[in-house]
C-alpha cells in the first residue's frame, strides 16, 4: 500500500520541495511520519501531494516536473482530494 504525504507548499523551515527531497534521501531502515514508523518504502510507492493557496502555474509545473504527484490549490475539495489519491492508488 502506498504512503501518501499531503504537504503545504510553504513550510516554516523550507519548502514542500525541500521536504520531498529529504524524504527521497532517507536511506535508513525505517521511515517515521509523526508517531508512525514503517520500513522505508520504495519511492515508487510514495505519493506526494502539495496542498497550497498558491495557484501559480509556473510553480505547479516545477513541482510536477520534480516528481510531485499532484498540486491542489485551496479551497481543498475533500471528495476531489480523495478521488485524486485513489487515481494514483489504483
Amino acid at each position: 500500500m502506498p504512503l501518501v504525504i499531503c504537504c503545504n507548499l510553504d513550510l516554516p523551515d523550507g519548502s514542500g520541495m525541500d521536504f520531498l527531497d529529504e524524504v527521497r534521501a532517507v536511506q535508513g531502515d525505517s521511515f517515521v511520519v509523526g508517531m508512525f514508523q514503517m520500513k522505508n518504502p520504495p519511492v515508487r510507492f510514495l505519493l506526494f501531494f502539495i496542498l497550497t493557496e498558491n495557484n501559480d502555474l509556473t510553480t505547479e509545473y516545477e513541482y510536477r516536473h520534480e516528481g510531485v504527484n499532484d498540486y491542489i490549490t485551496s479551497p481543498v475539495n475533500i471528495p476531489e482530494l480523495i478521488r485524486r489519491v485513489l487515481f494514483f492508488v489504483e
